[in-house]
């Protein structure tokens, strides 16, 4: 990946992306925003909260879902996930 010069504030990561590689490359000075992979919100709450916080937490990255809410999601994934994400601000 070849990182060039470019004028936005935050860099967007799929979520096929590995994350830690993606703020590797981009470096500590670009802000980066990676989208959570959407078939978390179907693992239980723990599995949920853990992959939440590695990307927020541990990686030091702004998040959303990634593409859509599946099929099958619950509420309480879903509330679960914002839930997380906002306490770690």
């Amino acid at each position: 990946m070849e990182t060039v010069a470019l004028f936005s504030d935050v860099i967007g990561l799929d979520w096929t992306v590995d994350m830690a590689d993606g703020r590797r490359r981009l470096g500590s000075s670009v802000r980066v925003q990676g989208n959570v992979d959407p078939s978390n919100l179907l693992s239980m709450l723990p599995g949920l909260t853990e992959e939440t916080h590695r990307l927020l937490d541990r990686l030091g990255i702004s998040s959303n879902l990634g593409h859509s809410v599946l099929v099958g999601m619950s509420e309480e994934a879903l509330a679960h996930f914002f839930e997380t994400a906002r306490s770690l601000d």
